[in-house]
């Protein structure tokens, strides 16, 4: 294909489709051209097994190669201090313990595979997380070591399931009321809309809400709860996974926590298709960014837009990208800067220009804001902590 258009070529120039062979993401085995057979093989660990079925002999190969590690999807401050995070393909769970300056990789989790783990919350001795591409809720007694050996009591261990409605999560919330946790996010493949897994950590009762109770063709993507327990949410109208968008714009919207109805919805930012990600701040009041870095103010009381403004020339979206401090001091990462808003008229300002691109965000705990670019975990002390 050039310029659009279709070149014609010779039989000849056709390569051989028995020639070589392609080994899929995800994809345990495989055959060479010469028809050898990759048995397993673990590329974290860097090793291979493979068979000769012309002698049925296997040889483990080791593997040389170079990489930047694999990238930081979610980082966030569990109940002890320490702040815990998440890669991606492959999956790795880790924490870092700010106090001796220690970081520890537990290694996967079962049944996440070359998933991750897409958002995390704390509600007592527990973080809990949703995770791509199952729809399970994963719980991690932080009291107790990282086990995944158990068969009867791993660590973390899955206390739900939601696959299918919540197959692509992008947000997880640990309600006020110190029972309930939350998991929100996109739709499996091919599918429009995304839904709400509920689970009461103290019963263990589960709670699914569709798409079509929530905002019917969108999906959760930033959840918070209110300072009275009804839940303040952002929606895309994108569809990740393959569907087709039947909505343009997308909605803040406030659900009953009693009732788990929606009782106002309105769009923060004309035009936007995502409100990306939410925060309540200390005065109660909800600051939100939306797609383009547009940021906005929304009053709960009055249910009116308080102010908006455009962040973009600090940089792209970054998941989440709203924190709030101590001091009443909201905090916003965007790819290129960290930035802080402060007093009754919104003041952003700009307090770090980040050295390395940020793609992964974002954890205030102790003074300090941590971040993520890429494989790394990094961190900036805040102005006077």
């Amino acid at each position: 294909m050039l310029a659009g258009k279709g070149e014609a070529v010779s039989k000849e120039q056709v390569p051989k489709l028995d020639s070589w062979q392609a080994i899929a993401f995800g994809q345990a085995s495989g055959v060479f051209p010469d028809g050898r057979e990759i048995v397993r093989y673990n590329l974290p660990e860097r090793w291979m097994l493979v068979k000769d079925p012309k002698i049925g002999s296997e040889k483990r190969i080791e593997i040389r190669f170079r990489s930047g590690g694999a990238s930081i999807s979610t980082i966030a401050p569990g109940p002890d201090g320490k702040i815990y995070g998440s890669t991606s393909h492959p999956m790795h769970f880790f924490a870092y313990d700010p106090s001796p300056r220690v970081l520890n990789d537990f290694g996967p989790v079962k049944k996440i595979g070359g998933g991750n783990i897409c958002a995390m919350a704390s509600q007592g001795q527990y973080l809990v997380g949703p995770s791509y591409s199952s729809g399970y809720f994963h719980l991690f007694d932080t009291t107790r070591p990282f086990d995944q050996q158990s068969e009867t009591s791993p660590n973390p261990r899955i206390i739900a399931q939601f696959e299918g409605d919540v197959t692509r999560p992008r947000t997880c919330l640990a309600h006020p009321d110190g029972e309930h946790v939350l998991m929100a996010g996109f739709m499996g493949y091919g599918m429009t809309g995304g839904g709400i897994g509920i689970v009461n950590l103290k019963t263990g009762e589960k709670t699914l809400l569709t798409h079509e109770q929530v905002i019917p063709f969108h999906s959760t993507h930033t959840l918070k709860a209110l300072p009275n327990g009804d839940l303040v949410g952002g929606t895309s109208v994108l569809t990740p996974g393959g569907g087709h968008a039947r909505e343009k714009e997308g909605v803040l919207y406030i659900m009953d926590w009693k009732t788990k109805k929606v009782i106002f919805r309105t769009v923060p930012v004309p035009g936007a298709e995502e409100v990306y990600s939410l925060e309540v701040g200390p005065d109660g009041l909800v600051y939100g960014i939306a797609s383009g870095s547009r940021f906005f103010v929304f009053d709960p009381g009055k249910r009116s837009i308080e102010h908006s403004e455009d962040l973009s020339s600090y940089g792209s979206l970054v998941r989440p990208s709203l924190a709030a401090g101590p001091g009443g001091t909201v905090y916003v990462v965007l790819s290129a800067s960290i930035l802080q808003i402060k007093g009754k008229n919104f003041v952003v300002e700009k307090i770090a220009e980040s050295p390395v691109p940020i793609t992964a965000g974002l954890a205030v705990k102790d003074g300090w804001l941590y971040f993520a670019s890429n494989a790394h975990l990094w961190r900036y002390r805040l102005p006077g902590a």
